[in-house]
């Protein structure tokens, strides 16, 4: 009796799904997450065949995006596809906050990337191990089955045992999983050719005279890294809380750009979301992860692409487990992602955030560009940006001290309320 009635369920879910072959992981979002994920589960032993990467985009698409690949990324791109190449790569970050500058030296080079052809390139390895990739396949729903879930779009359908949503900042997996979101920052960015203020080819510059100016956030001038646009620069910045209207932001980026002495390339300021690391987000359910960018990235900085890469990796790691042991869910997903090197960091980049775009960022600016014992590390090229975990004691110290001093000892030489020094650019908002 037994043995019938498991031929008789057996005959109805294949007669459910009507044919359409059952994938056991279905990856939603074909750009640096996803395909680092996909390529992540062929390392660890997940056959090609039981892979489909879905994306609502076909490839080469224009991606916006800074492009910036700080040491931690290029060296794990570099160990992960040893034949890629950047589009550009510089040599150090300066921070920048009226007269004072923080000259950064990382273990090695930043790369910058075109998305364009960086998204090209991953995922054409992974097409070449042999997994399935549906471009122009745009998620219109997701339903939960007795054995997955099934996909639908406009295009066509899906049957998975796994989803994965590695779609970004306002990704639709998210939604229709019904996972509340963190928070969503803006950023504008435009191309400018230099005019009458040489910079250094060879370096990541971020002004945080932006929250002078009422943004919590920063701007940032990059080289711009596609092959043959010598003399071209992104010129854009970031808005870390997502609360300032974006045709300030504009006005801001032709100001700051202005300042610096260059000169538009292209009318058009483009912008986009971006969706920031918080420790106590989300990002899994039965049968489903949230990976990458629909995770969070930094949201310090805004750096995308190497958290995006570090989390897919571990993803790829908890998910083959959870198949090898037959279950439904990764258990521990978000809590386990912390005790990694990268989740750590990130949540400390949660803290610096909370400080630098909170309600007294001119104090936490003052300590960070002042404090000797940060200036020395910052210049001895033995830190990556964002790879705190072994320098925790010192900078929590510093942190400490700091925190202790807003208890009464004299105010800082600028609090946001007040002009902005130096000439950096009046406030244009209420800061808040």
């Amino acid at each position: 009796q037994l043995a019938a009635e498991l031929e008789k369920r057996v005959r109805g879910d294949q007669d459910h799904i009507q044919g359409v072959q059952m994938t056991r992981i279905a990856i939603v979002g074909a750009g640096p997450s996803g395909t680092v994920f996909c390529l992540g589960l062929l390392a660890a032993g997940v056959a090609a065949d039981d892979i489909v990467l879905l994306d609502a985009a076909e490839f080469p698409r224009q991606k916006l995006c800074g492009g910036g690949v700080t040491w931690r990324g290029t060296e794990t791109l570099a160990k992960l596809l040893p034949d890629l190449q950047p589009g550009a790569r510089t040599n150090g970050l300066e921070f920048q906050a009226g007269q004072h500058h923080l000259q950064i030296r990382e273990p090695g080079p930043q790369w910058l990337f075109d998305r364009a052809e960086l998204d090209s390139s991953l995922l054409a390895r992974c097409r070449a191990a042999g997994v399935t990739i549906r471009e122009q396949f745009r998620v219109s729903s997701l339903t939960a089955t007795p054995g997955g879930w099934s996909i639908e779009s406009g295009s066509g359908s899906e049957n998975a045992t796994w989803v994965v949503g590695c779609d970004g900042a306002t990704g639709v997996v998210r939604r229709l999983a019904g996972l509340p979101s963190g928070r969503i920052g803006r950023l504008v960015e435009g191309i400018f050719t230099a005019g009458h203020r040489d910079l250094a080819a060879d370096r990541l510059y971020f002004s945080f005279d932006a929250i002078g100016a009422g943004i919590p956030g920063y701007g940032w001038i990059f080289p711009y890294p596609k092959p043959g646009a010598e003399g071209l620069w992104k010129i854009g910045v970031m808005d870390g809380r997502g609360v300032v209207p974006g045709q300030q932001l504009r006005d801001w980026t032709r100001q700051y750009a202005e300042l610096n002495g260059f000169v538009p390339a292209e009318d058009r300021l483009a912008g986009w979301p971006e969706h920031y690391f918080c420790r106590r987000t989300r990002s899994s359910t039965r049968r489903l992860l949230l990976v990458g960018e629909a995770n969070g990235i930094d949201p310090l900085l805004g750096e995308g692409i190497t958290p995006a890469i570090h989390h897919s990796l571990y993803a790829a790691r908890r998910l083959r487990q959870a198949l090898d042991r037959g279950q439904d869910r990764v258990q521990g997903f978000e809590t386990g992602f912390l005790r990694t090197t990268e989740g750590w960091n990130l949540y400390f980049l949660q803290v610096l955030a909370d400080f630098l775009y909170g309600p007294n960022p001119g104090r936490w600016l003052n300590m960070l560009f002042t404090t000797p014992s940060l200036d020395r590390l910052a210049r001895s090229g033995a830190v990556a940006y964002g790879r705190f975990s072994s320098h925790a004691i010192r900078l929590t110290s510093v942190l400490a001290g700091e925190a202790f001093k807003r208890l009464g000892l004299p105010r800082p030489d600028w609090d946001p309320g007040e002009p902005a020094p130096h000439g950096a650019i009046e406030p244009s908002i209420t800061p808040g």
